[in-house]
């Protein structure tokens, strides 16, 4: 298990192929469900002093699109311990979503100003939404927050866990019964459970606290505590 801590920058209103096996002369074609939530994650490395044009520039592209009719949340995320680190997380209720908005104006002068900025071709990860359980409990009736509002003080991690094939319905179970009390906490903005679309072993958990301290808090909590102990077990790897 794996995290990745970051300061969060803008929350939206807080905010396949199918695959083929042969066997012998037989052909089985495994067509996947429809997805809840159509989700992205977009790992961006910046070259060195260029991250205050790259956020300019992914801030005002993320206000655009939050206004599409689709889209359920658009955040944008610097890492506390390599500035030059962002991700992107794009929420939208169906596959149009997506398609629609690398058609508008703002994604396509977004794409072409921070091209020169990469320091490597940007890279994205497809998700599936575990909790909430529908696409439409991205979209809360909170304001939408920025560093200069005050986010910077805002703990959001982003917590990368690997399970052991056939552990993964167990593993969910226990997520989504943890994720259910987090965001009782006082100090929990947000608590998000995905599942990798390509790889279901891959899970990954967007917490988000009000402060750094209200995140350590929520480490010693009886149903924090109860979670690890459960799935301790179930991990590929720590």
């Amino acid at each position: 298990m794996r995290s990745r801590s970051a300061v969060l920058l803008i929350a939206a209103c807080f905010c396949y192929i199918a695959l083929q096996s042969t066997f012998n002369f037989a052909s089985v074609v495994q067509v996947q469900k429809p997805r809840v939530a159509y989700i992205a994650v977009v790992d961006v490395n910046v070259k060195e002093g260029q991250e205050n044009e790259f956020l300019e520039a992914s801030l005002k592209n993320a206000r655009a699109s939050t206004g599409e009719d689709l889209n359920q949340r658009f955040d944008v995320l610097q890492k506390r311990d390599d500035p030059s680190s962002f991700a992107l997380v794009e929420i939208y209720r169906n596959a149009n979503g997506p398609a629609d908005h690398k058609g508008t104006e703002h994604y396509l002068t977004w794409r072409e100003s921070v091209a020169e900025m990469m320091e490597t071709p940007r890279s994205a990860s497809q998700w599936e939404t575990i909790f909430p359980g529908k696409a439409s409990d991205y979209r809360s009736s909170a304001v939408i927050l920025e560093r200069s509002q005050g986010a910077a003080d805002v703990d959001v991690t982003h917590v990368f866990v690997s399970v052991k094939p056939g552990r993964e319905e167990e593993f969910k179970k226990a997520t989504r019964e943890n994720a259910m009390q987090s965001v009782k906490e006082w100090g929990n903005l947000r608590f998000d459970v995905l599942e990798n679309v390509e790889v279901p072993t891959e899970f990954l958990l967007i917490e988000v606290y009000r402060t750094a301290a209200d995140a350590a808090q929520h480490k010693e909590t009886k149903h924090y505590l109860e979670w690890r102990s459960t799935v301790e077990d179930m991990m590929a790897k720590p």
